[in-house]
């Protein structure tokens, strides 16, 4: 556990011995993607488990779902199911028996996830202690919740968003469509040339040789387009 808070929160805020984090700070430390292990004077909580890159020994991911293990989370918040965010969150859950707060959609999910990892033999239970947030199908904005688990330290206020479900048109937001300015000139067409590997171009029309350049039998290509002014800008890439 020690090593683990260190890691990720720093081991000027982890206490040696105990393993305890500074009980006067909140520490956000990000894990990947949109996953953070957080301490609120603390008490540790991670936000969304998904983990890019898994590594079984630390690599370009510096650590291993172990270490996730060993920071002893009290709770695990998922912003909504899509694996890049809610993935290993069932697993995390029945090896700590810890909570895991979410929609009612993604609280399925994460049964089937339980189910799955049992089947396969990785956990020794089928369930998992997963707690609805807001009730499946409903309007987003329309639940606001208070999530009790970190209080009196903080409180936790969870609602659905656009992103977790589809809702009806809602006719009362008006659409504003903005006329167009036909004062505006049309804009200039986009040209493109095609120049061989190892030659460059200018506005100017010269060409000349790229330094280090290989032909490789493919093709470079130069995309001119219009920068706000009235010359050319291009650009230039090789395929090699």
């Amino acid at each position: 556990m020690i090593t683990a808070r260190q890691l990720f929160f720093g081991a000027e805020n982890v206490d040696a011995r105990s393993g305890e984090i500074d009980h006067d700070k909140v520490i956000f430390s990000w894990i990947t993607n949109a996953s953070l292990a957080v301490s609120i004077k603390g008490h540790v909580v991670l936000l969304d488990t998904f983990v890019h890159r898994p590594e079984t020994a630390p690599g370009r991911t510096p650590f291993v779902m172990e270490d996730l293990l060993n920071l002893l989370p009290e709770a695990l918040f998922l912003g909504h199911g899509h694996f890049d965010h809610a993935d290993n969150a069932a697993f995390l859950s029945s090896k700590l028996k810890v909570p895991i707060y979410a929609s009612a959609e993604t609280c399925v999910a994460m049964q089937n996830d339980a189910t799955k990892y049992f089947t396969a033999g990785v956990l020794s239970s089928s369930t998992v202690d997963c707690r609805d947030t807001t009730s499946a199908g409903s309007t987003p904005g329309s639940e606001i919740v208070s999530i009790r688990q970190l209080e009196p330290l903080a409180s936790t206020t969870a609602f659905r968003h656009l992103h977790s479900t589809t809702t009806p048109l809602d006719h009362d937001f008006p659409i504003v469509v903005k006329p167009s300015n036909s004062s505006r000139s049309p804009p200039s067409p986009v040209t493109v040339r095609i120049w061989r590997a190892g030659v460059s171009s200018s506005s100017t029309g010269k060409r000349g040789s790229l330094p280090g350049a290989v032909d490789c039998g493919k093709r470079s290509r130069a995309f001119s387009t219009l920068a706000g002014r009235s010359e050319a800008v291009e650009k230039l890439w090789s395929n090699c």
